[in-house]
């Protein structure tokens, strides 16, 4: 009779907890070695930037180099092209808006830039952390390696291609 008592039962209960155990434990080891390894690819897009209401020597400065993080200091991209243009105000007169150039002698600057990123469902997240979208604004530091020269501006996404 001694026997009986130190026996184990083992049921069907047993079983399915069993089986759900090994299953979240294979859903989290495959989670981790296939699905985020899949979106650690760097990838490369091309962004359409403005940046609005600078002077004329901050826009010269951000016209050219390596574009880094305002927060983090993180290099991210590099300016592709720049171009500047006279920023337009209107002025009233003869009972209509007509635009001028601005007074203050401010600049609007156009541009592309060339970032590396990761790609996700949500969106491209330039430093793994930072999302872009087209109407977004992002702080950057623009800062040309050959002359030391820079400026911290605010570009503005205006539109967002893969490069090729």
């Amino acid at each position: 009779m001694n026997d009986s008592k130190n026996k184990v039962r083992f049921n069907i209960f047993d079983i399915i907890i069993i089986l759900a155990v090994i299953a979240c434990i294979a859903a989290v080891v495959l989670k981790v070695a296939y699905f985020d390894k899949r979106n650690d690819v760097s990838e490369q897009i091309i962004v359409d930037f403005t940046v609005y209401d600078i002077m004329d020597n901050t826009a010269a400065s951000a016209s050219k180099g390596n574009v880094y993080l305002a927060g983090s200091d993180a290099l991210i991209g590099e300016i592709i092209s720049a171009e500047t243009e006279s920023n337009q105000v209107y002025i009233e007169e003869d009972g209509a808006a007509k635009p001028h150039d601005n007074p203050l002698g401010k600049k609007n600057l156009h541009g592309k830039i060339k970032f590396a990123g990761i790609s996700s469902e949500t969106g491209f997240f330039i430093d793994g952390k930072t999302k872009i979208t087209v109407g977004s604004t992002v702080a950057v530091y623009i800062l040309d390696p050959l002359t030391g020269n820079g400026a911290a501006v605010e570009i503005t996404i205006n539109s967002i291609e893969k490069a090729e």
